[in-house]
C-alpha cells in the first residue's frame, strides 16, 4: 500500500490512519518529507495498490501518475472519472469519504495479484493511448483552432 501526498485534511487522515493500521508494511510521504515526489514512480511500483483521495472532489494528478507506472489504483469515485476511465478495467473506485468501502476493496484486491496486476495493466494502456501530456497539448491546440 502506498500514498504520496499531503496529509492536510480530516478525511483523508482518517482514511490513511485505518488502512496504515489495517496495512502496516504502508509507505506514505508528502513534500514534508523532502523529495518524494521526485521518487513517487518508484513507490508507486513497488506498492501492490496505490491509494488516492481526492480532497475537492475532482480527478487528480495522482490518478495518470500511478497508472502510467503500470500501478493498481485505488481511488475516490469522484466526478469526470468514469468520462476517462472504466471502474474494474483500468483502476478501481470506492465511495468518496467511506473508508470502510476502501478498506474492503484494498481486502479484496490485495490477494487478487491476477485481477491486480490485470487493471494495472489496462490503466497504463489507457493512459499512454489517451492521457498524456501530448494529448492534452493537442486537445487544448485544437480547442483553441491551432493546427499544428
Amino acid at each position: 500500500m502506498a500514498f504520496v501526498g499531503h496529509i492536510n485534511d480530516e478525511t483523508r487522515l482518517d482514511l490513511l490512519d485505518r488502512v496504515f493500521a489495517a496495512y502496516s508494511n504502508s509507505w506514505w510521504g508528502s513534500m514534508r518529507h523532502g523529495r518524494v515526489f521526485e521518487r513517487a514512480a518508484d513507490v508507486y511500483t513497488q506498492a501492490r495498490v496505490v491509494l488516492n483521495h481526492a480532497i475537492k472532489g475532482d480527478v487528480n494528478m495522482r490518478v495518470f501518475e500511478a497508472l502510467a507506472t503500470r500501478s493498481f489504483l485505488l481511488t475516490p469515485h469522484v466526478p469526470g472519472l468514469m468520462d476517462l476511465f472504466e471502474d474494474g478495467v483500468h483502476l478501481v473506485t470506492y465511495k468518496d469519504g467511506d473508508v470502510d468501502d476502501a478498506l474492503d476493496r484494498i481486502a479484496r484486491y490485495v490477494d487478487d495479484e491476477a485481477a491486480r496486476e490485470r487493471i494495472a495493466e489496462a490503466g497504463y494502456r489507457e493512459v499512454l493511448a489517451h492521457h498524456t501530456f501530448a494529448h492534452r497539448v493537442a486537445r487544448m491546440l485544437d480547442i483553441m483552432g491551432v493546427r499544428p
